[in-house]
């Protein structure tokens, strides 16, 4: 027996459905090869070759992609990076699983944002800017308990 009575074979016990869960990502891979070969026969030889998306273009490309998409566009970059940062800081401060999974979130597309994406590929953050700008409600939130932590110290 395990830790907590249960037998070690337990944990495949939902083995159907992580093999349906494999079935799954793995049907998507047909669609893609469709897709690839239908661009492939439009390739000429003369055509230019993709510059590729990873950009490893670090703060730069996360703050980018959320000010091109949003109202911060109209003010300077050096104010408008700074504020585009600041939904990530509200989402941390609310204590809940779904504050929890949406900071998650917006760390991942902010990664990716970071890493992957040429800078005309901005378009990218208006999958995530609703949740993105939902975590301004939540500043006040955070900033008030990072207060009174800095006061009782």
């Amino acid at each position: 027996m395990g830790p907590g009575g249960a037998a070690p074979w337990d944990r495949f016990a939902h083995w159907p459905r992580g093999a349906a869960t494999a079935v799954r990502v793995a049907g998507l891979r047909r669609p893609h090869c469709l897709h690839a070969a239908q661009v492939n026969a439009l390739l000429r030889p003369a055509d230019r070759p993709s510059e590729g998306w990873l950009a490893l273009r670090g703060m730069r490309g996360l703050t980018g992609n959320i000010v091109a998409t949003s109202p911060l566009q109209f003010l300077p970059a050096l104010l408008a990076a700074p504020l585009a940062l600041l939904p990530l800081v509200g989402w941390t401060g609310w204590k809940s699983p779904l504050g929890t999974f949406c900071a998650l979130l917006c760390t991942g597309y902010g990664l990716l944002f970071m890493i992957a994406g040429r800078d005309n590929n901005f378009y990218w953050a208006l999958v995530v800017a609703p949740v993105w700008f939902a975590g301004l409600a939540f500043l006040p939130l955070t900033l008030g308990s990072l207060w009174r932590r800095a006061v009782q110290r």
